[in-house]
Formats: structure tokens, sequence, C-alpha cells
């Protein structure tokens, strides 16, 4: 499935700010713009080559106007923080351009959740999540897949704060056999 520009920007400026939190809080106190201003040319530079018709500027704002992006006032798209519906859009993209094999081990991967009443729209993102990651629903709150998706899974699982309610297993099915005895 061919993922839009947007999602794939969205993705893009989700893990650069994410890679520059963890080098930053692990190593350097240099500041966010400096760290963000040769990754945005980068971006900028990308965005240029596919987009000749509208402006950078443009780009940026039809993102704050979807609420995918904030800036804060007198800052510049340096300091742009993804808003929770950019976040999920950013993981949209990104899964609808993957395709997961099956896993290597033969394992099956077994989600099970139980994720409040009063967070229920979080259920649902979480559910849309796992459609989009090839699970089957297996009962309403277990799910399953033969996929090698368990990295993306408990991505999403960090970035919702969703530890303590969902449960992930990778299981070994086993076939039985008929001629078994059981004693008794």
């Amino acid at each position: 499935m061919k993922i839009q520009f947007t999602e794939k920007f969205l993705w893009q400026l989700y893990e650069i700010i994410e890679d520059i939190a963890r080098f930053h809080s692990a190593v350097s106190p240099r500041s966010l713009h400096e760290v963000l201003s040769p990754e945005l040319r980068d971006i900028r530079g990308s965005y240029s080559k596919k987009k000749r018709r509208q402006s950078f500027s443009q780009f940026i704002s039809y993102l704050k106007r979807q609420g995918y992006i904030k800036v804060p006032q007198g800052y510049g798209i340096e300091y742009a923080q993804l808003t929770a519906k950019g976040k999920k859009k950013a993981f949209e993209g990104n899964l609808k351009s993957k395709h997961w094999g099956p896993r290597p081990d033969g394992k099956m991967i077994m989600v099970m959740y139980d994720i409040p009443e009063a967070q229920k729209p979080l259920r649902q993102i979480f559910r849309e999540f796992l459609t989009s990651m090839d699970y089957e629903m297996l009962q309403k709150s277990v799910w399953v897949s033969y996929k090698d998706v368990l990295r993306e899974t408990e991505r999403i699982m960090y970035e919702y704060k969703l530890e303590s309610y969902v449960k992930v297993f990778v299981l070994e099915k086993i076939e039985v056999r008929k001629s078994v005895k059981v004693q008794g």
C-alpha cells in the first residue's frame, strides 16, 4: 500500500524527535533547535522535490490546521511537536507502508488487553492498529498474528502508555495427537 506524503513526513518528524530526545537525555546539553535544524533541512529538501506546487511553509500551515503538529508561538518549525492526532497519523502511515512476513521462528504473537471503559477512544485506536498490523481477532480483546509484528506492537503500547493494560505473548502452536490416551 502506498503511503501518503503527509504520513511519511509525520513519521520522519516523529522518528527525528524521538531520536533527539534519546540522544539529548543521554549525552548532550544541545538545544532541540541546534539538533533539529540540519534534519529539517533534509526533510525540507525532499519535500521541495516532491511538491513543487506548494511551498514548505504552506505545507507546515496545512499540518497545523489539520491538528497534526503544533509550533509554540514565536518559534519556527524546528520547535514543532507532534500532537496526539499527528502521532496517530504518523503510525498509521508507517504501518501502511510495511509488509510483514511470517515470524522466522514460526511462533504466534497473542495480544490480550483490558483497556478501561474510561479510555474507550484509546481502546479503539489500539484495535485499529492491531487490524492494520494484520492481527486477527480471536475474541473481543484477544488478538493473534503469525506475522513478524512484535516490535511494532510494543512500540505502539509504549507510545500510548498501554503497558499496564496489554499483555503480549509469543506462543508455539502444538498439534494434539489423536493417539494420546488419557489416564485416570
